[in-house]
């Protein structure tokens, strides 16, 4: 894993020592991910430079440098991630009359690049990626991220200079780079607790979509965008003629290809890792990957010393049964909490989700034994594992059981009731319940964190993303299955991935995932949604597969997931910190947000009321990160 930088500008009346100077220092920026080594190349006569932060996985010799000039001499890469096929594709060149110098996936890139051109070689890629590739003969640049949004890509023109790097901070770090805060995107943030692509907290800058392609050039001056893969295109296939088997061979199938995909994921030159949260995901990834090993696996999870929120002992159950080397750090609130004030440094562009915290937690402690460790990310979203799903139906039925003019009656009550009373996002979410035209509209509504936002930012824009894009319904008929695609999409790339990716980063871990393997993606979207959800248990099939290598009773029970107090500890051990970022005068000298507005949210929540708990979480995450970057 790694970071890329680099930048595309006319042709500069600096030497080509100081475009080099400046990528080096936009890649020193990010040596946190890629602490092994660092490297620029540059062209002055082109305006290209490129910036390059190693962490070494695979090939650990100078071979697996970057910038990496291909043997042709006519291409430049910078590549973040790995190439888990790289070795059926480096085969396939080899026959073709490829020589290799090194032991490296970005070199097989290189070549198949070369060989096939960019557009067809991306296709015959299975991995998570992120990559900038320079065209000499062309004088074009490329950009790519895989699939599923697993590795990040933040690109822009400004005054002239393209612009792009892993993080928001790698942009930064040159000398020339200038760029305001999006109120818009402050408003999207304060929607998701998250940035959605293309969205950039910054004015001028975007985040590469998963599975794009990005092309510009000096003489364009523009990005030209445009998707190389489609999960629509598979969803839809999978909807139409899903595979009719008997429940047993499903059984086998998706044992096999999840056995396939964590193989594929425990090759690496380093030592290799798993999370174990004691969680169906997580379990049945350490499981396929203990009995492919020859030696115990490492496994990590953390605890809590409140028992309400400690999922540790079923983790620790687990690891005896298969066996594995299990390393547990039990973590105290004050620990827990000693991690916040990192969050807007780890985290460079806003970021809310609050299992950040944990997560970074199991990331340092992975990182004190291993380099590679495998998660249990994508089960949720491809096998029905969200609780949220069945809430959206069962409220939709609710409302369905009214009479018309009842639920006529009832919204434009609410509606006339919401002028007069003070912003309530209690009552917001009855209106927009009531005004929902379906189970996925209202699920798409409730996927937002606040419904209060025209209160909270008066003038905001209502930024279009997967949520509220009508198109990205569509694709799909089963509601189930529609909800289960806006997450793949949405909520998947942009919170869960990033969450993963900027918490193990810091820590100069990678992690992997097996579950969102292209081969399991297919299979998954291919599965009967009886399979998914069945006898009222999610992820039914998962389960099935999971039963064959540890007991059904150390793993069925309430799912609690990474969940932390953050309520109780706003009003107790962190209402300091809140206070002095709520400062009535700083927000309004900030001009953000309705510092009224704000001030009486949070008198609620130190009176008990935990109703916009998620929004001060949003606004406190915001603060922090305003004060460390601006």
């Amino acid at each position: 894993m790694c970071g890329v930088v680099g930048f595309l500008c006319a042709k500069s009346a600096e030497g080509e020592s100081v475009l080099r100077d400046h990528a080096y220092r936009m890649a020193t920026a990010l040596s946190h991910r890629g602490p092994d080594r660092l490297g620029a190349w540059a062209d002055h006569g082109s305006g290209i430079a490129l910036g390059h932060a190693r962490l070494a996985i695979q090939d650990l010799s100078d071979h697996g440098d970057q910038p990496m000039v291909s043997a042709c001499g006519r291409f430049v890469i910078v590549f973040n991630g790995e190439i888990y096929n790289f070795q059926v594709v480096r085969q396939v060149l080899c026959e073709l009359g490829s020589k290799f110098r090194g032991g490296s996936d970005t070199e097989v890139l290189l070549e198949a690049i070369s060989r096939w051109g960019i557009d067809e070689a991306i296709l015959k890629l299975d991995g998570m990626f992120a990559f900038a590739i320079w065209d000499k003969a062309k004088a074009e640049l490329t950009l790519g991220r895989d699939r599923i949004g697993k590795k990040p890509l933040y690109y822009g023109w400004l005054s002239g200079v393209f612009y792009f790097s892993s993080e928001i901070r790698g942009l930064r770090a040159h000398p020339e780079f200038r760029a305001e805060i999006d109120t818009d995107a402050v408003g999207l943030f304060c929607r998701f607790a998250c940035v959605p692509a293309p969205f950039c907290i910054l004015e001028g800058v975007n985040k590469l979509e998963a599975g794009h392609l990005l092309k510009t050039s000096v003489r364009t001056q523009a990005a030209r965008v445009y998707p190389y893969w489609s999960l629509g295109a598979i969803a839809k296939e999978g909807e139409s003629r899903p595979f009719v088997m008997p429940n047993r061979d499903f059984e086998e199938s998706l044992d096999r290809v999840v056995r396939g995909a964590v193989e594929r994921r425990m090759v690496a030159d380093v030592p290799v890792g798993a999370f174990l949260s004691g969680g169906i995901d997580s379990s049945l990834v350490t499981s396929v990957m203990q009995s492919l090993s020859g030696s115990k696996v490492k496994t990590f999870s953390i605890g809590y010393e409140d028992e309400r929120h400690n999922e540790a002992p079923f983790a620790r159950a687990i690891a005896e049964h298969l066996g594995t080397d299990h390393h547990e750090l039990i973590v105290s609130a004050q620990a827990a909490m000693d991690v916040i004030p990192a969050l807007p440094h780890i985290y460079d562009e806003p970021f809310a989700d609050a299992s950040q915290i944990p997560t970074t937690l199991v990331s340092r402690l992975a990182r004190e034994h291993v380099t590679v460790a495998l998660s249990g990310d994508g089960g949720d979203e491809q096998f029905c594992g969200y609780d949220r799903y069945f809430k959206a139906l069962e409220r939709w039925g609710e409302i369905q059981q009214m009479p018309a003019a009842l639920r006529r009656g009832l919204l434009s009550a609410a509606a006339q009731m919401s002028k007069w009373l003070p912003p309530n996002e209690h009552l917001q979410r009855y209106i927009s319940d009531l005004g929902s035209d379906g189970p996925v509209s209202l699920f798409a509504a409730r996927s937002e964190r606040t419904h209060i936002l025209d209160a909270l930012m008066p003038g905001v824009r209502p930024m279009q993303t997967v949520y509220t894009d009508p198109s990205c319904r569509g694709l799909v008929s089963e509601p189930l299955n529609q909800m289960m695609y806006l997450d793949t999409i949405g909520w998947l790339p942009d919170d869960i991935l990033v969450k993963m990716d900027r918490a193990s980063m810091s820590a100069s871990l990678e992690v992997r995932s097996p579950l969102l393997d292209t081969e399991v993606l297919d299979f998954a979207w291919r599965v009967p949604l009886g399979l998914k959800i069945r006898d009222g248990k999610r992820k039914w099939l998962l389960r099935q597969v999971l039963k064959r290598y540890i007991p059904e009773q150390l793993f069925e029970r309430e799912k609690r997931g990474f969940s932390v107090p953050i309520a109780r500890w706003l009003r107790s051990e962190l209402r300091g910190w809140a206070e002095d970022l709520l400062d009535e005068q700083r927000l309004r000298d900030q001009g953000f947000f309705n510092a009224e507005l704000v001030r009486t949210l949070w008198a609620r929540h130190l009176k008990g009321s935990n109703r916009h708990r998620t929004l001060l979480w949003n606004i406190l995450m915001f603060q922090a990160w305003l004060g460390a970057w601006s």
